[in-house]
């Protein structure tokens, strides 16, 4: 005798399994704004990176420093995504140097002010700066300078300086303001009040034209007579006559 369900048993068992196999099928990704899967480009489950789709709309990244140096696959050298080695090689670059500064690089004491401010106020401080004046960078960044010129870091601006030498101030503002290089020492404070003896450098620098874009201001904490110094700040002697400054070679 004949079975004619035979048929019908082994289709089932055909379905069975085509349910079971679907069931142990990988869901497929969402899509992502279309039909069409993410580009490799910006996804890839083997890439340590971000890898954006379209490099073109990043070509603004280089071109400022406060956007960081891009590199083809991240942002490089500072964690604060700002362009250090950008801003050093234009100052060690620099056509006509009038301050020779000797050995440069990010390790130094810097701070990049934008001129172009109302206040020209400090854009970036390395972490050699925060080091040395023991302020923390959000009591420094979108500031002026003149916070190193009292021991409680309050001075109002255009007042006579009552903490250091307000004759070499006049001097230094002079040349930032025509944008020229200079090099001045003055008695500065830490945070807390400590005066130290700092060589101030200020070189401008030019980014994406000709024109004059940042001030570069190098610091040195020269600490040749501290106990001199102590003694001059205690009587209210503000005035420092350190002679020509010799960069170690």
């Amino acid at each position: 005798m004949t079975d004619n369900r035979q048929p019908e048993r082994e289709h089932a068992q055909e379905e069975a399994r085509d349910k079971s196999a679907a069931g142990n099928q990988i869901p497929s990704r969402p899509s992502y704004g279309g039909d069409h899967p993410p580009s490799s480009a910006s996804f890839s489950t083997n890439s340590v990176a971000y890898h954006p789709p379209d490099l073109s709309a990043l070509s603004a990244m280089v071109r400022s420093p406060t956007r960081g140096f891009y590199s083809g696959t991240s942002l490089l050298y500072s964690t604060s995504g700002f362009d250090m080695l950008g801003v050093i090689a234009r100052v060690v670059t620099r056509p006509n140097p009038v301050v020779n500064l000797g050995p440069v690089d990010h390790s130094c004491s810097f701070v990049v002010v934008d001129p172009h401010t109302p206040d020209h106020e400090i854009v970036y401080c390395s972490p050699t700066f925060c080091q040395l004046t023991r302020y923390p960078p959000e009591a420094i960044l979108n500031k002026n300078c003149r916070f190193l010129q009292s021991p409680d870091g309050l001075v109002e601006p255009g007042s006579t300086r009552k903490y250091t030498d307000h004759q070499a101030v006049m001097h230094f503002k002079s040349a930032t303001i025509n944008h020229q290089e200079c090099q001045v020492t003055l008695i500065n404070y830490k945070n807390g009040g400590e005066p130290f003896l700092n060589l101030v450098t200020v070189v401008p620098i030019t980014w994406d034209s000709d024109q004059i874009r940042y001030h570069v201001g190098f610091q040195a904490d020269l600490v040749e007579a501290p106990r001199q110094l102590m003694e001059n700040v205690r009587i209210g002697r503000y005035s420092v006559n350190t002679g020509p400054v010799k960069w170690p070679q």
